[in-house]
């Protein structure tokens, strides 16, 4: 399976590798002749698919989507029980800034009586900018960073929650790689309404106002108002949540993607 590339993700980890123009080369290179041994590819999303095949030299036959699941067992509809007046959302996953954890703590200082946990992994550095962001703008006391936690830990965050943020930032890790982000589909299972940022892959998982509620990509105000237009609207709030539980049930749960890499591995053997 293919979920992420070096080429893409390598610059990331290491800034500045990007600019070594020989380095970057051979690992393109390497990834086209991964291409070309193999034969079948997977990867959970429709826009790495279109990358591999545009940019790779894949053939588009060659590739299976496979999204990924979520566990709708463990991560099912709970009656929510936030802690305290303040309408609570839940922000869960990797740190790493092309997530805009920035932009959820900036939107929540823009919403009076709105309360962000950040869940999740991080460098000491990455959680010191965080804290020292929320410092900044008067939220520490609306904003806990909180250690990554187990699924059923992460199931209880979920059911104390009254939504889920997955700001997801526009740049290449994002719209030109792809991904399929799990915060959002177990976010959906879960029957918490998602505020995401509007990306082709996350359209790939729902649709605007009827299973998700998407934002412009790296604006703190439209997230703000997405935040206040949930809250101020209970009815839409419990209608994005049923639908896409419905969603997940239907199209997104881990038996059926088990069933869909079983065939492609079958069609190989055949």
């Amino acid at each position: 399976p293919i979920y992420g590339l070096p080429s893409i993700e390598l610059k990331y980890r290491y800034p500045g590798s990007e600019d070594d123009r020989e380095l970057m080369r051979k690992i393109e290179a390497q990834e086209r002749e991964c291409v070309a041994a193999a034969d079948r590819i997977v990867t959970p999303s429709a826009v790495t698919r279109d990358f591999l095949v545009k940019s790779r030299g894949a053939a588009r036959g060659k590739v299976a989507v496979i999204p990924n699941g979520a566990d709708t067992e463990l991560f099912r509809p709970r009656a929510a029980k936030p802690d305290g007046a303040a309408w609570r959302l839940l922000y869960f996953g990797t740190l790493s800034p092309w997530q805009g954890v920035d932009l959820a703590i900036r939107a929540v200082a823009q919403v009076d009586e709105a309360s962000l946990r950040v869940v999740g992994t991080g460098s000491r550095a990455r959680l010191a900018a965080l804290t020292r962001l929320a410092d900044k703008l008067g939220v520490a006391d609306r904003v806990t960073l909180c250690p990554p936690v187990s699924a059923a830990e992460l199931a209880d965050e979920l059911a104390a929650c009254n939504a889920v943020l997955a700001p997801l930032l526009w740049n290449d890790r994002n719209v030109v790689q792809g991904c399929c982000p799990l915060k959002v589909l177990e976010g959906m299972a879960a029957g918490r309404p998602v505020i995401a940022s509007d990306l082709e892959v996350v359209r790939e998982l729902g649709r605007h106002e009827e299973h998700l509620l998407l934002c412009r990509p790296g604006s703190v105000d439209a997230i703000a108002e997405a935040i206040v237009r949930l809250r101020g609207d209970p009815a839409l709030a419990a209608s994005l949540a049923s639908n896409a539980r419905r969603l997940v049930e239907e199209r997104y749960t881990w038996a059926r993607a088990v069933a869909l890499l079983i065939a492609v591995y079958r069609g190989i053997i055949v």
